[in-house]
């Protein structure tokens, strides 16, 4: 089951945009391990990520700026802004984010 097609509903058990991407950020930021996100996402939705939801999930947590100056933590805060709205959007699978394929290339994984 991989990650953006559980977060747009295609697969079960969907896993909720705004849980979602207040764990992806905590992680982000640092104030917990993937193992941590991994176990709120199990614990949200009763199924752990695959190997294939674990990769992208790594991977569009990677796109997040890291650092600690006022620009990069500026850079962060716009980024994780980003990935909200496209998962917004793909929740309701409205165009132009109406597919996984279309969401992984917006999202830049």
């Amino acid at each position: 089951m991989a990650l953006i097609e559980r977060l747009m509903g295609l697969e079960s058990p969907r896993i909720p945009e705004h849980e979602f991407q207040s764990i992806a950020s905590e992680w982000a930021t640092g104030n917990i391990t993937g193992a941590q996100a991994q176990a709120a996402i199990t614990a949200l939705t009763g199924v752990a990520l695959d190997a294939a939801g674990i990769t992208e999930a790594q991977a569009l947590v990677n796109t997040v700026p890291t650092g600690s100056t006022a620009t990069n933590k500026a850079d962060r805060a716009l980024r994780m802004f980003e990935i909200d709205h496209v998962l917004l959007i793909a929740h309701s699978r409205t165009p132009p984010y109406d597919t996984a394929a279309a969401v992984r290339t917006r999202l830049g994984i």
